[in-house]
């Protein structure tokens, strides 16, 4: 029995055994083993000698048949809870929150039984499915907190998706670079020899999607063109729509339009063959931009018009953002300023509503081009303002940027030469801070 020490089921039973009795460690403690060589034991934490062992196994009643029989009842036991979880895990990606909550209650579970942290990262995903962020990010830290204290190594990559979930959460509160280093945890702690290895991916995609909000476009890129000859491995139908978008985007902002268009056209046939609307919505804007960059405006307007007819329930309102910013750009390229004006209200409205910092930024400062393109500066300062102190805030780096340089525009077309003076000393500062500077976006096209 010296492997024990690496059997998780065993420890467990022990502990479990000891529990059942209505026992403490310090009840079995005597002059030939501490409660704290008891600890190390249902932990695993360090070797013990044979003869400590079978002592305690003794003084639970047990010997070495009893505890191969009571390991093996347990095992079975183990495999219809785990049959259980993965059912209650469907239930969660399916949408059917009530039935996964009712089903998650029912589940006999002690803290330091081997599911436990799969089943505690189930409780953060009905969290997060209910976009309660906190809650479910307390749940993932705890299946995390729940491995290290009790030793337990699952069998699948539980840690690396509480990771990875923790980064969507912080990602949501917008702080991108907790969600970074949440990213970068996860890849550490992957395990391929592991059960759901499908996370790695998903680690992946939402790095490449941190490094572009926060401005590090070439590095997204690397990481992209590194996974890219993987996509036929990818299983994850999202996962791979997202790295299409991504892909997309990069292109567009190189200049490289054919190809930006024909991948925006495999992603969307790929979201239409799986009914996953909002990639669908995504990936139509996508392209719309593509065509909005390249001065494409009869082929740019429809995308963005077949974005909001799909979702006229407003089901995916970050889609709508997007579809009426760039509907903004384009109405505003053409001086035909009411519409551009009905469509930035639209779109800064949605953003305020469903707090989506990134993309209000992104709508204030296309608001505030509509006035610098009318000569009204003074209308456009606060709104560069606004744009400017969301993204620093929150890490948008890039998007800080595009807001200063436009309101260092505004104040040398005003005269204001100490504001223009302050404006350029802190564009220079954020400039050196990031050393490199890219981004997949744009914010206005020039009338031709």
């Amino acid at each position: 029995m010296g492997h024990y020490l690496h059997d998780g089921l065993i420890r467990y039973v022990i502990k479990k055994t000891r529990i059942d009795k209505g026992l403490h460690q310090r009840d079995l403690a005597d002059v030939h083993i501490s409660d704290g060589t008891i600890s190390n034991i249902e932990r695993g934490k360090v070797v013990v000698k044979d003869d400590t062992f079978h002592y305690l196994l003794h003084k639970l009643g047990l010997d070495n048949g009893k505890l191969e029989e009571l390991v093996e009842q347990e095992r079975k036991r183990i495999e219809h809870l785990k049959f259980q979880l993965d059912g209650i895990e469907s239930l969660l990606e399916n949408g059917d929150l009530e039935a996964a909550y009712e089903d998650l209650r029912l589940v006999p579970m002690d803290e330091f039984h081997p599911l436990a942290p799969y089943y505690t990262y189930l409780k953060g995903r009905y969290e997060y499915k209910r976009k309660q962020w906190n809650k479910a990010s307390k749940y993932f830290k705890l299946a995390l907190r729940l491995c290290k204290q009790h030793m337990i190594d699952p069998e699948d990559n539980i840690i690396s998706m509480c990771f990875n979930q923790l980064s969507r959460c912080s990602y949501h509160q917008n702080d991108l670079a907790q969600a970074l280093e949440y990213v970068k945890h996860g890849l550490e702690k992957y395990d391929d020899t592991k059960g759901k290895r499908e996370v790695k991916y998903f680690l992946f995609s939402n790095k490449i999607l941190f490094l572009i909000k926060s401005s590090h476009l070439d590095h997204a890129s690397q990481i992209l063109n590194e996974l890219w000859p993987s996509i036929p491995q990818i299983d994850s139908i999202p996962v791979l729509l997202d790295l299409y978008k991504y892909r997309a985007a990069i292109l567009r902002e190189r200049g490289a339009f054919q190809e930006a268009i024909s991948i925006s056209n495999e992603g969307i046939e790929i979201a239409r063959r799986n009914w996953i609307q909002n990639q669908h919505l995504d990936l139509l804007n996508v392209l719309g931009s593509v065509y909005l960059k390249n001065k494409k405006f009869e082929m740019a307007f429809p995308r963005f018009e077949m974005v909001l007819k799909l979702d006229r329930k407003l089901k995916y309102p970050r889609r709508h953002v997007d579809a009426h910013t760039y509907l903004a750009m384009l109405y505003s390229a053409q001086e035909d300023w009411g519409k551009a004006d009905y469509h930035l209200k639209k779109a800064i409205d949605i953003g305020r509503k469903v707090a989506d910092l990134f993309r209000l930024a992104k709508a204030l400062i296309v608001q505030g081009n509509f006035y610098y393109y009318q000569q009204k500066y003074n209308e456009a300062i606060p709104l560069y303002q606004e744009a400017s102190e969301l993204s620093e805030r929150h890490g948008f780096k890039q998007r800080q940027i595009s807001a200063l340089l436009k309101l260092s525009a505004c104040f040398a077309k005003m005269k204001k030469t100490d504001e223009l003076h302050k404006c350029n000393e802190r564009l220079v500062s954020i400039i050196n801070e990031l050393k490199i500077i890219s981004e997949d976006d744009f914010y206005e096209v020039w009338p031709t």
